[in-house]
């Protein structure tokens, strides 16, 4: 049975030949109905070179009356993995078909290390004037997190890869079995 969470929030992702495309929507009506708006989702990028582990936060706030708005992005990568993997957080607003409109920015582009995590954010921006008072689900706002350079063994020789994956197999077993 959904949720009002379930009807609110929604992700999906995409494979890329060099990474990952994790596609965070939230319905606008929901955003409309609340003044501000936090949520944390964990999720993994089902890689099958180096698979990684994440949280994202996100708080969105917004005045109405004004039209203005504020959305932090908070993205912490969770595995052990030792290599870097690109990520490039980008906010926007998209209609139903996954078209963007007027609004985009990113909100960083940095490599994230095991154990680590990037902040950034959107302060005070202005809504399109047709989102301002728009009440409706066919609006989303939408937080796309770019991985890259999570495909690429260049940099590793085969011997450092075996033991990566053996250590990151080793260390999800023992977290099923507490």
């Amino acid at each position: 049975m959904a949720t009002d969470y379930d009807r609110t929030f929604r992700t999906s992702q995409q494979r890329t030949p060099n990474g990952h495309n994790i596609y965070c929507l939230i319905s606008v009506q929901s955003l409309v109905a609340r003044q501000t708006w936090p949520c944390t989702l964990n999720f993994s990028s089902n890689c099958h070179v180096f698979p990684t582990t994440w949280t994202l936060g996100i708080v969105y706030r917004q005045v109405q009356e004004t039209g203005r708005f504020s959305c932090s992005v908070t993205l912490r990568r969770n595995d052990s993995l030792n290599i870097l993997v690109n990520a490039h957080v980008l906010v926007s607003f998209v209609n139903r078909n996954g078209r963007v409109i007027r609004f985009q920015q990113t909100i960083f582009n940095d490599p994230i290390l095991p154990d680590h995590e990037r902040q950034g954010s959107i302060y005070d921006a202005l809504l399109p004037a047709y989102l301002r008072f728009l009440n409706s689900q066919d609006i989303e706002l939408q937080v796309t997190i770019f991985f890259r350079s999570c495909h690429s063994t260049r940099n590793f020789q085969p011997i450092t890869l075996t033991r990566l994956k053996h250590d990151e197999n080793r260390r999800r077993l023992v977290e099923r079995s507490l």
